[in-house]
């Protein structure tokens, strides 16, 4: 395939992840100088952004935000992605080392998903807990329940409870034609979600991993869109192409997760962004940061803000278990009066 075919696109609405944008950008134009497009929402914020991409020739392509559903967004991204082979990526990723050998995989079968190996019941969750854990997939999944068919669900879960395989859709391949029935399905099953009211945060990553098995597809290795918190993956750091900081802010029992100094993922992309602001004043966007001011919390510094989070975290698992105790004893007090 002509190299002019292939392309790789990224999306952004909204404020709180321009520097991540920013430190992506960067660290792909060291190692890829082919085309790149930005789908932007069309305010005077992005329209900003979008001179500022400038410096790293990124075509711009304008959307209206309000005409879709932040669910069934990446489907219809998709769609209108100007190349035939579309790698799609995440704003919060670091390039570490070229991905070239993706192109191939995309088109070989249309489809691409890089593998995950997330615990199905969450951060140190178990089958019994896991409704009090962060980020417990099977829940994910649950959610998602209404969009498949009996026989669609039974079969997701076995993947996900029995044969560990699951999807991070922070690195995904299209090419049209071989990939067009998988698109169909999973942009109209994402349409459906919308007319049900369904705000799941993760639900096009759950019906990803739910349909993949019906349609020709390649599942990559992690190393490829690699969890950038080692709780959420099975390789190092060091071999990793592509590192990707989705639970960014998220507080959890040991600590906070993410762009975090002191851990190697950390310290590399604090690295690039130190390199790059040399060259570049972004200060204007800092503010939004949750990882450079604390913005949720009005405090400056990075070490402050985690640990207002970790205190809300610790606070937020005292109510819950309060309230689990106290249902227990309402449980125990309906029982005995019944008995009486």
């Amino acid at each position: 395939m002509d190299q002019k075919d292939r392309g790789c696109v990224f999306f952004n609405f909204g404020k709180k992840c321009i520097i991540q944008l920013h430190v992506c950008m960067y660290s792909l134009r060291q190692i890829y100088d082919g085309p790149v497009t930005l789908m932007l929402d069309d305010t005077a914020d992005q329209r900003t952004l979008a001179e500022e991409m400038r410096r790293y020739k990124v075509d711009v392509l304008w959307f209206e935000l309000a005409n879709f559903n932040h669910s069934s967004l990446r489907g219809h991204l998709f769609g209108m992605s100007p190349y035939k082979t579309t790698l799609m990526f995440d704003s919060d990723l670091l390039f570490v080392r070229s991905f070239d050998e993706l192109w191939e995989l995309t088109e070989q079968r249309g489809i691409l998903f890089t593998r995950a190996f997330y615990n199905p019941y969450g951060l140190n969750g178990t089958a019994k807990n896991y409704k009090w854990r962060w980020g417990p997939r099977i829940d994910h999944l649950d959610e998602t329940a209404p969009l498949l068919s009996d026989e669609e669900y039974t079969a997701s879960r076995k993947m996900l409870l029995e044969d560990g395989i699951d999807v991070n859709v922070g690195v995904m391949g299209y090419c049209r034609g071989r990939g067009d029935a998988f698109m169909r399905d999973y942009t109209g099953r994402l349409e459906n979600a919308v007319d049900k009211g369904m705000t799941g945060f993760v639900v096009d990553e759950m019906l990803a991993m739910a349909l993949c098995h019906k349609y020709p597809h390649n599942l990559v290795s992690e190393k490829w869109n690699c969890p950038a918190d080692k709780y959420f993956r099975k390789i190092n750091v060091e071999e990793a192409n592509i590192l990707h900081f989705f639970a960014d802010g998220a507080t959890v029992e040991c600590g906070i997760l993410g762009r975090k100094p002191g851990t190697q993922a950390g310290e590399m992309w604090f690295s690039t962004f130190t390199d790059l602001v040399g060259k570049v004043d972004l200060a204007h966007w800092y503010k939004y940061d949750i990882a450079l001011i604390g913005n949720w919390y009005g405090y400056e510094g990075y070490f402050k803000n985690e640990f207002l989070r970790f205190a809300r975290y610790r606070l937020r698992s005292l109510v819950l278990k309060y309230l689990k105790k106290c249902k227990r004893l309402l449980g125990f007090a309906v029982t005995s009066f019944a008995r009486t």
